[in-house]
């Protein structure tokens, strides 16, 4: 075997591997990619007494309304609007970057049963002991709260 037809073989196996690692695994498929539409609040409390309140609304992967709101009292309080942020992609996530400069992103995905709410580098924006506890928002797109599990 030359060594040209050698990697040519060596290549095509190496596609071979890649490709069948792109299918399902143990039944598992990718997630589809369509856009998210969600109308939904939530509100909760956590251990610590960290509360916080959200709002969505995305129409067809455009965020309509967001409000969300993560308070702990006396150590302190932030809230991310809709306003203060200019939505830069909708899919296969949505994405919204402050319109501060502050680099602060919040980030919008969906997985088959859920749809999430998170931030990204938003320190300048919001207390660092606040985002370490503030977990991203689970909402259920079916009954338009949180999502129970």
């Amino acid at each position: 075997m030359s060594k040209r037809s050698l990697c040519r073989w060596v290549l095509s196996i190496g596609t071979a591997v890649l490709i069948s690692g792109c299918g399902s695994v143990g039944g598992l498929r990718p997630i589809e990619d369509r856009p998210i539409t969600l109308d939904a609040r939530c509100e909760g409390a956590g251990p610590s007494g960290l509360r916080e309140a959200s709002r969505l609304a995305v129409q067809t992967g455009r965020v309509q309304a967001l409000s969300w709101t993560v308070d702990a009292g006396t150590r302190g309080r932030c809230s991310f609007e809709l306003a203060d942020f200019q939505q830069t992609r909708a899919r296969p996530h949505i994405e919204l970057l402050a319109r501060n400069g502050s680099g602060c992103r919040l980030m919008i995905w969906r997985d088959p049963r859920h749809i999430t709410l998170s931030h990204a580098q938003c320190e300048k924006v919001c207390p660092t002991a606040l985002l370490i506890e503030a977990l991203p928002v689970i909402f259920d797109p079916a009954a338009g709260g949180c999502a129970s599990s």
